[in-house]
């Protein structure tokens, strides 16, 4: 995949010219040997996900790039994405894409793992694969973040966790708001007093 720098070696010098039809020769004997090197692959893996604060019941949106830097020499082969998600959200079956195009994918409710394959990445190129999960009734006041696996047969696995999403407590907040309708007023006059609570 990748050649040296050549390496250019001089033969002994012909002292004794021969003819030939129509020239003479009176150089070297040159060999070039050129040494070829395993080609290399460097993945790296980020994730984010759409909200760093949510509410039950709100929907969010994970996004996992996974790339095979410009400086790599080979491509990164069968690559496949694993991300093991927590109690806290329950996937969308369907919501897979890769590069923005509906992909094929397997995911256990048992153990909530999914699992994208992605083939191979050609140097310089990265993969974006988006999911989407729902938060459920057991995250109230929970702060929780996913890591998700990259794994191919020619690097080690390379790992990328989310900065974390912060799910309100559901603990209800009232506000009380009470005015007048005068600012001044004399005995016997009639007040109208308003009173707002909100929720």
């Amino acid at each position: 995949n990748e050649i040296s720098e050549k390496i250019v070696a001089d033969g002994p010098e012909n002292t004794e010219p021969k003819q030939f039809d129509k020239y003479t020769y009176h150089g070297y004997i040159t060999t070039i040997t050129y040494t070829y090197k395993k080609g290399t692959a460097e993945m790296t893996v980020t994730k984010s996900a759409d909200k760093a604060t949510a509410k039950v019941g709100d929907k969010l949106v994970y996004t996992v790039q996974i790339g095979n830097t410009d400086t790599a020499t080979d491509s990164l082969e069968n690559v496949i994405l694993s991300d093991t998600l927590n109690g806290y959200i329950d996937f969308t079956h369907g919501s897979v894409q890769v590069d923005s195009k509906t992909a094929a994918y397997t995911y256990e409710d048992s153990t909530k793992a999914l699992s994208v394959e992605l083939g191979n990445i050609e140097p310089g190129q990265t993969k974006t694969i988006t999911f989407e999960c729902v938060i459920n009734d057991t995250a109230y006041g929970a702060s929780f973040s996913n890591t998700a696996v990259a794994k191919a047969d020619n690097e080690t696995d390379k790992t990328g966790t989310d900065d974390g999403v912060t799910v309100e407590d559901g603990t209800a907040k009232m506000s009380v708001t009470k005015a007048v309708d005068q600012s001044a007023a004399k005995v016997g006059d009639s007040l109208l007093v308003k009173v707002k609570a909100v929720a």
